[in-house]
């Protein structure tokens, strides 16, 4: 069930502008902060924005899905990337490129997301499913490459921590 349905109108136009708003502030911020570290907790707080306002458009299955990925597996897989590795420092920026970076990237934003939505006939209405539903249709239609992406996946974090091992006692220095 959609959230679009539930909320009146205004509240609804409210809640979506400021979770946008908020995405794009977080966005901002990511590129001003030089941690590493709070950078991948300000890429999970763009994540939850996003997937908030993909819930409210009623595609609440792709919401957890993006949580799931983006909020659980990435900034879990980057933290622990880091603290392998040690964090290395950042380098000064002038603080006027980040803000040049950040509105041209709004305009063009807005500007893709204005085309498409122009030449569109109607809007697509979202499909209700339910978890079985949607479980038995990815591992029947995707299940041989749902084993590739999980080979490469288990090989790729073999492989990264083997190589920040090696690089923390000094070998394999490239």
């Amino acid at each position: 069930m959609s959230v679009l349905n539930e909320l009146p109108t205004i509240a609804y136009l409210v809640s979506f502008i400021s979770l946008g708003l908020i995405s794009i502030v977080l966005s901002l911020l990511i590129i001003k902060t030089k941690t590493l570290v709070y950078n991948a907790f300000i890429l999970a707080g763009i994540a939850l924005s996003v997937s908030a306002l993909i819930a409210m458009l009623g595609f609440q299955v792709i919401a957890a899905i993006q949580i799931i990925v983006y909020v659980g597996a990435a900034v879990l897989f980057f933290i622990i990337s880091l603290s392998m590795i040690g964090e290395s420092k950042a380098e000064s920026v002038d603080p006027a490129i980040p803000a040049v970076i950040g509105i041209v990237s709004f305009v063009v934003f807005y500007l893709v997301i204005y085309t498409v939505s122009s030449s569109m006939p109607a809007q697509p209405s979202p499909t209700i499913l339910n978890g079985s539903d949607l479980s038995s249709y990815l591992l029947n239609e995707f299940a041989f490459p749902l084993i590739i992406a999980s080979c490469g996946i288990i090989i790729a974090s073999a492989f990264s921590i083997y190589l920040s091992k090696s690089i923390k006692r000094g070998g394999r220095k490239q």
